[in-house]
């Protein structure tokens, strides 16, 4: 039997270290607190990458997608806070926090339909 991705162990977590990248960038752009990211963007790695670990092998197209794509979108997303800080644009921390949630609960509850 073949587990949906979504589903699957290694899928969840990648939807948990989404959560940590946008919930850091959300506390970040709501208290102006630096250290949101200091915190939030090492767990999002240790996360992805224990995620990846276990997609090795049994979901081979994913994991390969996950390794390429993770650095470059990682600096982006890194210097897309930087700029946004530093314009002070805290409005954009609202929407953030909302996609870490929905992240959040596609972890939890992954729901039925697959890919």
């Amino acid at each position: 039997m073949v587990v949906p991705f979504r589903q699957s162990a290694p899928g969840r977590l990648l939807f948990v270290a989404a959560a940590c990248f946008l919930g850091a960038a959300a506390a970040l752009l709501i208290s102006g607190s630096i250290y949101a990211i200091g915190i939030g963007m090492p767990l999002g790695i240790t996360v992805a990458f224990v995620g990846v670990g276990l997609g090795i092998g049994e979901y081979t197209r994913e994991t390969l997608y996950t390794v390429a794509l993770l650095p470059p979108l990682l600096w982006g997303f890194y210097y897309l806070m930087a700029e946004l800080k530093y314009v002070s644009a805290s409005g954009w921390g609202w929407p953030m926090a909302i996609m870490a949630a929905l992240a959040l609960g596609a972890a939890a509850f992954p729901g039925g339909s697959g890919d």
